[in-house]
């Protein structure tokens, strides 16, 4: 939005909530364009980093949110907990996956790497780590889908994954 109004970096911090409030909008306007469609994410499940977080925020600045209902969000650090287990890789798991998959990590920040980058007006470097992030979900997706992601799981991890799921669907649905 800084870019849009043409806005020099000493600009931004005096229409902050004016600029956040537009990109908000636009954000929601997508969502309710799209309001059929699944939503991946990375831990984004609660009011501090979250879909909820985000609502609040818009709230805040007078607009309406569009709600994303559970289900079609799908939480990708918690699908892959499911699928391989606790120990399915080292900490952090993103770093580690991107290092297991021969991705760079350069330009990606991580945690609060990311939050001072961003306290300090890099919004480019915010940017440009958001974008890899997105590009590294999309590809550990595929691997996910297509079971070639290489992890530290064992069949015997995996599926008593599986077991599990399916004692909690007969629990639930006797």
């Amino acid at each position: 939005e800084a870019e849009r109004a043409r806005l020099a970096p000493v600009q931004i911090l005096s229409r902050f909530d004016q600029l956040e409030g537009e990109m908000l909008a636009r954000f929601f306007a997508f969502l309710d364009r799209n309001e059929t469609t699944r939503f991946v994410h990375w831990n984004m499940r609660d009011i501090t980093y979250g879909f909820e977080a985000i609502e609040h925020r818009y709230t805040v600045l007078g607009g309406t949110p569009v709600k994303i209902p559970s289900l079609q969000r799908i939480d990708l650090a918690r699908l892959l907990v499911e699928i391989y287990g606790t120990n399915y890789i080292e900490a952090p798991p993103l770093d580690a996956i991107a290092r297991l998959k021969k991705v760079s990590t350069a330009g990606l920040l991580m945690g609060m790497t990311e939050a001072d980058a961003f306290t300090t007006g890099d919004y480019a470097g915010v940017q440009r780590s958001a974008l890899g992030k997105t590009r590294l979900l999309y590809d550990l997706l595929h691997l996910v889908h297509d079971k070639t992601l290489k992890t530290r799981a064992n069949l015997w991890t995996m599926n008593t994954g599986r077991l599990r799921e399916a004692v909690q669907l007969f629990d639930n649905s006797p």
